[in-house]
């Protein structure tokens, strides 16, 4: 069964580990939902994956998250 993961931040690493995780089924992993604050770097994400409210984040229902955003965010 695979694990959801939500990403919070798409810098460079937050990009990286969405490639990885879509691109990678041997991972066992799924994107369950990607947040940024700009959406500029979410570009290219289903829309169905992108939260617009942080705070939503429960109604994806990931097994773990990744925050992976600047330290102001945080």
């Amino acid at each position: 069964m695979e694990k959801r993961v939500g990403i919070v931040g798409m810098g460079f690493i937050g990009s990286h580990l969405y490639r990885r995780i879509t691109e990678d089924k041997s991972l066992g992993l799924e994107v369950a939902f990607v947040w940024s604050r700009s959406p500029a770097r979410r570009a290219g994400v289903p829309p169905a994956l992108v939260l617009e409210d942080l705070a939503d984040f429960v109604e994806a229902e990931p097994d773990l998250i990744v925050e992976v955003a600047h330290p102001d965010i945080t």
